[in-house]
């Protein structure tokens, strides 16, 4: 009897240690229940917040699509109203011994501005009894004096770049006698564009408009990693056009220039230029063709550089535009004798 209830108690004593385990076995799942039950409940809450983040992202970015559409048209509304087209007027300083040459000259016009809109010209007119001034007033939609800024004058213009990357087409025309200053203002003299896309993106103060532009259009574009900038580059001399990107074109030029200078003839000088002019002009009138309706030139080479390729654009640009035609003239060593025409 004593060997069987030992027995049992120690039968007893691992019923006891089972039932404990089982507890312990049911506890845990029921905490594992409560934990599962839990993270259930924060799933749902963080589905919950995550659609109501989803949606308000969405309202977000319908409001940005129209605020982004209410501020293209405020833009071009601002635009319009200053006027689709805008002529603007520039006067440069004196240059060299013009000063002099002006302190002598009693004819030579005085110019004032009496605001940002007009520019007086006032010249000496003698009478039979006294010496007076004509003057006459001309307006524009803005003038800049000789003092007048580079930077000065690209925020006139800076606004058709935002307008140019919403979609409109811009152009920005200089036009003047040789000396005025247009390569100058256009930022297109040798080194200019080189100079203007150093490393740490400064901007010297003899920048033109189309280093301005092009750092404008760069750093307003850098969000944007697929981003691609396409250029072209040519001019129209002697009523020809002239891929400036184009190497074989300007092989082509030497080449023929050299022919023209080594080949004696019984015709006179001027009917074989006469000549010559007439061929390369129809060669080129078949190469590059203008298309009527959309002013777009056929055949012309174009590069296309990534909105952090800034330096890149302006070394590839700068090496097109040192082959345009240049010829010495009193005012200008090197004077453009072309129409240059850049598109971006």
């Amino acid at each position: 009897l004593r060997e069987a209830l030992e027995e049992q108690q120690a039968q007893n004593g691992m019923l006891v240690a089972n039932n404990a385990k089982l507890q312990e076995a049911a506890d845990a799942a029921e905490a594992a229940e409560a934990a599962a039950k839990l993270a259930g409940e924060r799933q749902r809450a963080a589905e919950a917040r995550a659609q109501a983040a989803e949606d308000t992202s969405a309202k977000v970015q319908e409001r940005l699509a129209t605020e982004e559409r209410l501020r293209v048209h405020l833009h071009n509304l601002i635009q319009q109203l200053k006027g689709n087209i805008r002529v603007c007027v520039r006067v440069r300083p004196m240059l060299g011994d013009e000063a002099t040459k002006a302190a002598d000259c009693h004819e030579l016009e005085q110019l004032s501005f009496p605001d940002d809109l007009s520019v007086e010209v006032s010249r000496a007119q003698a009478t039979v009894t006294k010496t007076v001034a004509k003057k006459n007033l001309f307006t524009y939609d803005k003038t800049f004096n000789s003092e007048a800024s580079q930077e000065m004058v690209f925020g006139e213009v800076s606004e058709f770049v935002q307008s140019a990357i919403d979609g409109k087409r811009v152009c920005v025309f200089c036009y003047g006698i040789t000396g005025s200053g247009k390569t100058y203002t256009m930022g297109t003299d040798v080194g200019d564009l080189s100079t203007s896309a150093t490393n740490d993106g400064a901007m010297p103060e003899s920048a033109g408009i189309v280093p301005r532009t092009i750092k404008l259009l760069m750093d307003t574009l850098a969000t944007d990693q697929s981003a691609q900038v396409t250029t072209t580059c040519l001019e129209v001399y002697n009523e020809q056009i002239r891929d400036l990107f184009s190497e074989k074109k300007k092989e082509s030029k030497k080449q023929t220039q050299a022919r023209e200078c080594s080949m004696p003839g019984v015709e006179s000088k001027e009917s074989k230029s006469a000549a010559v002019l007439a061929a390369k002009k129809k060669k080129a009138e078949e190469e590059h063709k203008v298309d009527p309706k959309t002013g777009e030139i056929s055949n012309l080479v174009a590069h296309s550089f990534g909105s952090s390729d800034r330096a890149a654009l302006c070394s590839s640009l700068e090496s097109a535009l040192s082959g345009r035609s240049v010829s010495a003239t009193n005012c200008n060593e090197v004077s453009s004798r072309s129409h240059t025409v850049l598109t971006i």
